[in-house]
């Protein structure tokens, strides 16, 4: 079953510049020989096994998939090698193409040879043991070419072990190990179910802007609202034109080079356009969210290093198919979300729960979690701060814009102390300053990126900002993230602690959070055609927290 030019029957069979296949080439096999089962809806259901053999992978086509039972023996098609790069491909092979349909990965893992003979001996005597370690199969398999004049007839038998029997995966698991995605719904269908007509949407940043929740002290208590997990990480869109992949934050900003994993994952996605919403998580070793450790992933030094895992929690769908979605109801969209994207891999559906919002916030305050965002589960999305959505924290957490700081006193280096401000009325006022929680690192950076921004007069038109020779002023241009307990009488923050910088958000942006008082009565549904459904696109101006 040698072949001088291994791949040559597959770049027969596909053109380039139609399908999003990788071409690859043929290549040394790595220490651990990889397997990848494909999960290929084309003119009928099939899976594909593939083995890493000599720099290439082996392939057989299962029309029913693989059994767990031994005494299953299942139809494998040996077909043409594939190259390795396909052993992680994800997506649509458009109508006209050679196997044209979606295929997403349904298991992989690594195997050994099970046998005594050498693995190309093993191929021509038509009888190939091997011993599966994968995520959904594991244990010893064998192939067998049943007849010897058609070198393409194959079974695939699951041998007697700790694995064999009991519920048939591919009953039982259906989506992709990689994004969690699944053939059986699949998103076209689910559009259609959707009941009146769905308008175009505009993917671009500026025509979609972010729905942002409303500060309130306690959860509703009313009928109606849903609760998610308010995550520590930083707000962005997903948007997908084409094929093409783009990460855009709440500022503007385009981070689609900072997180090459989320862009992977969502070009695998089926449905075509789409805009999602979501908020980008670094994980710590202990698997809990690190703003500090997301920063690194956003600076020069550190862009797109896979070292620090990213998770993009997934909470609404604003466009899919190209259709616009935003006058649907909640439910509706988060019902098309959960088919889209899995709960796996580096896009996540974000979950959520019905039911008493003061239990959950006190389970996620156990858990140390920064707070709970509540949603009226029939409400459209409509752009700008919203009492739809509403946010409780934990601790009291708001963003601010530097505008100067201290000398720095004691043992402490670079500076003392933040002067912090908020914008009221386009004034940015000031509201006092933070010294607690600056060191190390972040200080140096921050003390560096403040000495190419100064100015000579105070940024601060309202307030009663201080003076002296002491105080040094910058322009308006830099955020942070600070704890505090309360707002005093006059205004200034009571026991601030500096968090972190937020280079993602823009310092116009920064106003004063309120919060409101306790949602009691029941929600009301608004009508889909309701003139403030879709807001107009105003200055830029987001609010400074999602």
């Amino acid at each position: 079953m040698s072949n001088s030019r291994p791949l040559a029957e597959y770049r027969r069979k596909r053109d380039p510049a139609k399908t999003p296949e990788p071409m690859g080439r043929n290549e040394h096999a790595g220490p651990r020989r990889r397997f990848v089962i494909q999960k290929h809806r084309a003119r009928r259901l099939h899976y594909d096994l593939r083995l890493e053999m000599n720099g290439v992978l082996k392939s057989w086509a299962v029309p029913k998939g693989p059994s767990v039972d031994p005494d299953v023996k299942r139809l494998a098609v040996h077909v043409e090698d594939h190259p390795l790069a396909y052993a992680t491909f994800e997506g649509v092979i458009p109508k006209g193409s050679y196997g044209a349909g979606t295929v997403i990965v349904w298991d992989q893992g690594t195997y050994r040879l099970a046998g005594s003979k050498p693995q190309t001996e093993q191929l021509d005597d038509g009888h190939l043991e091997i011993d599966l370690q994968g995520t959904k199969l594991r244990g010893r398999w064998l192939l067998v070419r049943t007849r010897p004049r058609d070198p393409r007839q194959w079974l695939l038998v699951k041998r007697e072990d700790a694995y064999a029997r009991g519920p048939e995966p591919t009953e039982t698991r259906p989506e992709s190990v990689r994004s969690g995605a699944r053939l059986e719904h699949p998103t076209t269908d689910l559009l259609a179910s959707l009941s009146g007509r769905l308008p175009r949407a505009r993917l671009e940043h500026g025509a979609l802007p972010f729905m942002l929740p409303t500060l309130t002290a306690t959860p509703p208590d009313a009928p109606g609202w849903i609760f998610e997990i308010k995550w520590d990480g930083m707000r962005i869109l997903i948007l997908r034109r084409t094929g093409t992949v783009q990460l855009m934050t709440r500022g503007g900003l385009d981070f689609t080079s900072y997180f090459p994993e989320i862009v992977a994952a969502a070009a695998r996605l089926a449905g075509d356009d789409f805009a999602l919403d979501a908020e980008v998580v670094a994980i710590d070793r202990d698997g809990r969210p690190s703003f500090h450790l997301l920063r690194h992933r956003t600076t020069r030094r550190q862009r797109g290093v896979a070292s620090v895992p990213i998770i993009a929690h997934v909470y609404d769908c604003l466009a899919l198919c190209g259709r616009d979605l935003r006058r649907r109801a909640l439910d509706e969209r988060k019902t098309l979300l959960r088919r889209l994207v899995g709960t796996d891999g580096a896009l996540r559906y974000c979950e959520h729960v019905a039911g008493d919002g003061a239990a959950i916030l006190e389970s996620v305050r156990e858990l140390g979690l920064e707070g709970i965002v509540a949603k009226r589960a029939d409400a459209p999305y409509r752009g700008g701060r919203r009492r739809e959505w509403l946010k409780i924290k934990c601790d009291r957490l708001e963003e601010f814009v530097i505008g100067g700081y201290t000398d720095p006193r004691g043992s402490r280096a670079h500076l003392g102390a933040l002067h912090l401000g908020v914008y009221v009325q386009d004034r940015l006022t000031y509201v006092g300053r933070v010294g607690s929680g600056l060191g190390g690192a972040a200080l140096r950076d921050l003390r560096e990126a403040l000495g190419t921004i100064g100015r000579r007069r105070t940024p601060f038109n309202s307030g009663d900002p201080p003076e002296g020779d002491e105080h040094h002023w910058v322009r308006p241009l830099l955020v942070c993230e600070v704890r505090f307990t309360e707002w005093t009488p006059d205004g200034h923050l009571r026991h601030p602690v500096f968090l972190r910088p937020r280079p993602d958000l823009d310092a116009e942006a920064v106003r004063r959070e309120s919060p409101l008082r306790p949602v009691t009565a029941a929600p009301q549904r608004r009508s889909a055609t309701d003139s403030d459904s879709v807001p107009p696109r105003r200055r830029r101006r987001p609010p400074s927290d999602g």
